[in-house]
């Protein structure tokens, strides 16, 4: 749930890029009023990533749920307009929204956008 930008890239990435971008500036101030050697502790910043972001997928399906959107995981394959099957079982709404993930497949099916 919620993709590489939640679990793998945005996220982490502003995580782990804010301790560079400090560095960045404390070494601009260096012989310039600030002292001491400021460094990067690589296992200590990864525990701090994974402790907020790790829990994330969570938050995400328990906001779907809260806003009653069931979510089913699995293969997905339309039978007509409104039902699905997923594995062996099949499941009827007035809108069905498929979330991809990384592989997308091309289909030739039809949509409207009401």
């Amino acid at each position: 749930m919620g993709g590489t930008c939640t679990n793998y890239g945005c996220n982490a990435k502003i995580l782990l890029d804010g301790p560079a971008d400090v560095l960045h500036q404390i070494k601009s101030y260096e012989n310039n009023g600030l002292v001491g050697n400021t460094k990067i502790d690589w296992p200590a910043l990864m525990a701090y990533k994974h402790a907020n972001i790790d829990h994330r997928h969570l938050e995400l399906e328990g906001m779907f749920k809260q806003a009653g959107i069931d979510l089913i995981n699995g293969h997905a394959q339309f039978i007509n307009a409104h039902t699905i099957t997923v594995e062996d079982q099949s499941f009827t709404a007035d809108k069905i929204v498929l979330g991809t993930g990384l592989w997308v497949t091309a289909t030739n099916a039809r949509y409207s956008r009401q």
